[in-house]
């Protein structure tokens, strides 16, 4: 267990900084540098911005430690916090395998999880759902402790891990369903122990209530609440199937086979892992919007029944009698399948890792081109109190992060019910250049393929107010089988009637 341990760190570690941050990392990060009293980036990353702090709070600690003036240390510590709980949840995995099947499921189960790509990717950038993904599997170690002792320490180890998860994430909350199915399944549900971990959850989540209402913030929150129930789709309903699948490779079609038996044997544990993997893949498939690095919770699950795929006797489990001679064949088939399993996956997740596209306009995929050098170039050379305009919030919060300079995004929307709230929109931009009040524009490949509209609106304020081309940010882009050049992003400087 300590060499998978150690190849899953490898992976979520190396080359960790290869990479600028993204929008989401970028706001994440500001918000724990705002956490940590970074008095620049607080000028543009509220605290209480979005999601519950829990995550934002770990990674504050080291840049309180080592400081947040260094661009490299701020990169460095916010991607590790996030990489070592996604390595911290392979050794969760094994353990929980290990106590609802076998040594050989918690082996088997670790490795895959700790080589799968889809893991590693989002495991490298900061983002919450790694820390969410690992309280997931830390609660339902609690939860199997629980059902087989009876024992009260437990249960209220299940609500504390349940506060957890919602604290890093809201959708932790969809871990309370799988705990009372199961429980009550199992006949385990008594007052008793639901009071203890409604305790356990209260106690755990209290701080976070407290210090919203304290700073002020409970309105900003409820409206948060209100446009993400409002938001319109962003994808196809067969986002997951057709963009997550080539990130889990043959782990997935294992899992489905290792759910077709769990489905037939039924065991307690069997049960469990179904509802681990059902109730959130589903609120994720219904729910409008539709992210790369949601699923990341279920992750553990699908390698959890992949490895049942080698951890049964299947004659057995399906009544077919095979001859001595057969099983031995059988034993190789599956050693051979597990190791080709184990290579293609590494393959991919090299490929990956090392050459993603980071033009492809999918958040969550991975860091951005381009990003950390854009703002070295605007604090050398971009005034400070200047402003930018941008095409969306993806390259404004950008711009903040690294360059420290205020940024405001075309594609926000006017209308206060259908855009976030934490950021402002821009309600007459041909005023504000013409004006002065903006004096710099930003086009980016990454937006500019999301939002053809804003693009071509933001290239014509270029063209309307004749932009002058400072400084562009040149990088590689997939296409074609092959890598071809392509511009990342452009300043612009402008100059209004007033000549300012």
């Amino acid at each position: 267990m300590i060499l998978v341990t150690l190849l899953a760190a490898l992976l979520r570690f190396w080359n960790l900084t290869s990479l600028g941050y993204n929008s989401d990392e970028a706001v994440y990060a500001g918000q724990a540098a705002t956490l940590s009293g970074d008095p620049l980036r607080s000028q543009f990353f509220s605290v209480f911005r979005a999601h519950p702090l829990l995550i934002a709070f770990l990674i504050s600690i080291p840049y309180r430690i080592f400081g947040t003036t260094q661009v490299s240390v701020i990169e460095f510590w916010g991607r590790a916090v996030v990489a070592g709980s996604g390595t911290l949840t392979v050794s969760a995995l094994y353990i929980l395998a290990k106590v609802m099947y076998s040594k050989k499921a918690a082996v088997i189960s670790s490795l895959l999880l700790a080589l799968l790509p889809y893991h590693i990717l989002v495991s490298r950038q900061v983002l919450l759902d790694v820390g969410l993904g690992f309280f997931f599997v830390v609660t339902l170690i609690f939860l199997v402790k629980f059902a087989k002792t009876g024992n009260l320490i437990w249960a209220f180890g299940i609500g504390i891990s349940t506060g957890f998860a919602v604290l890093s994430k809201e959708v932790g909350i969809l871990l309370v369903p799988i705990i009372l199915i199961f429980l009550k399944l199992r006949n385990f549900l008594t007052l008793r122990s639901f009071l203890v971990m409604v305790g356990g959850f209260f106690l755990a989540i209290a701080p976070y209530p407290l210090a919203t209402l304290q700073g002020g913030a409970s309105g900003r929150l409820l409206y948060v609440f209100q446009w993400q129930v409002s938001r319109p789709p962003n994808h196809t309903w067969l986002f997951y199937l057709f963009t997550l699948l080539p990130y889990f490779y043959l782990v997935a079609a294992l899992g489905v086979l290792g759910g077709l038996l769990a489905l037939r044997r039924r065991t307690p544990s069997d049960i469990l892992t179904l509802l681990w993997l059902a109730i959130p893949a589903a609120f994720f498939q219904f729910w409008t919007v539709k992210g790369f690095h949601y699923m990341i919770p279920v992750a553990p699950a699908v390698c959890l029944l992949a490895a049942r795929f080698f951890d049964v006797n299947w004659a057995r489990s399906f009544h077919v009698q095979l001859s001595r001679s057969v099983s031995p064949g059988t034993s190789r088939v599956f050693t051979t399948l597990l190791v080709l399993i184990t290579a293609s996956t590494l393959f991919i997740t090299y490929t990956n890792v090392v050459a993603a596209s980071q033009t492809t306009p999918l958040a969550g995929l991975s860091g951005l081109q381009g990003t950390r050098e854009l703002g070295r170039w605007i604090v050398a050379n971009v005034p400070e109190g200047s402003v930018f305009l941008t095409i969306g919030p993806t390259m404004a919060n950008i711009i903040q992060f690294y360059g420290n300079r205020q940024a405001y995004a075309l594609s926000i929307s006017l209308n206060p019910i259908r855009r976030n709230p934490s950021y402002p929109a821009v309600y007459n931009p041909d005023y504000q250049i013409a004006n002065g009040y903006i004096q710099y524009l930003a086009w980016d490949a990454y937006s500019g393929t999301r939002s053809p509209f804003f693009s071509g609106k933001l290239n014509s304020y270029i063209d309307r107010y004749h932009g002058k081309l400072l400084y562009t940010v040149y990088g590689t882009h997939r296409a074609g089988g092959g890598i071809v050049p392509v511009d990342l992003v452009r300043i612009y400087r402008v100059y209004g009637k007033l000549g300012t």
